[in-house]
């Protein structure tokens, strides 16, 4: 399928759905603009186990002592810190485990620190901070923020969520026309269907404590 198709195909359904197949109250621009609104809403509420379209790897990203600036990737992480997935040495492979930077006391102790054999990461202020790497380069599993769509740009999202993409959209033009009764129920309609989505994944908690009881 030629680049665009899919934008152009959502554009239709969306003209239509707002009472619009001419095209005359709203411009397929004002129609794009809407969609591409609602395809970035909708990865930033959905829960990242929907979104392998999203995610990319960058190899060979060179940290300093540790420390790399999630500005230095090739694209901008989605969500900023929470798009990151995960986090490897490229020396050994070895995946390093994410800790919260509010529990650092925690990896003080000898027995939990970070080292090669225990490799640790957390996020902070824009960067990632390693401990226990052998390489100078880590690899970063990450989703990005996607791509403005255009014409020629089709959504990430594949098309089991373009409904929720264009009530999103449609609740934006009704707000455009001033239909705030029609765009309340389109809202109330696309958050419902993102929460039963989320509600889907329930993260399951390990036997003793760890970063997510304790």
């Amino acid at each position: 399928m030629p680049a665009g198709d899919i934008t152009d195909t959502l554009v239709e359904k969306l003209q239509i759905r707002m009472e619009n197949p001419e095209g005359d109250k709203f411009t397929d621009t004002m129609c794009i603009k809407a969609l591409d609104y609602s395809h970035v809403t909708i990865a930033q509420l959905l829960r990242p186990e929907y979104l392998s379209e999203f995610q990319v790897k960058d190899i060979a990203q060179a940290h300093t002592t540790g420390v790399l600036a999630l500005a230095d990737l090739t694209n901008d992480p989605l969500n900023y810190g929470e798009g990151v997935v995960m986090v490897s040495d490229d020396t050994t492979d070895g995946f390093f485990k994410r800790t919260h930077p509010s529990r650092q006391r925690r990896y003080e102790s000898s027995f939990l620190s970070g080292d090669t054999t225990n490799l640790l990461y957390y996020i902070l202020a824009g960067s990632i901070y390693g401990s226990g790497y052998t390489s100078t380069d880590y690899t970063v599993y990450y989703l990005r923020v996607p791509a403005e769509m255009t014409t020629d740009v089709d959504p990430l999202l594949n098309s089991f969520y373009h409904n929720i993409m264009l009530n999103f959209a449609e609740a934006q033009l009704w707000t455009a026309n001033k239909d705030l009764v029609r765009r309340k129920v389109k809202l109330e309609e696309a958050y419902s269907q993102i929460e039963i989505l989320n509600a889907k994944y329930e993260i399951s908690l390990g036997i003793g404590i760890t970063d997510l009881n304790r």
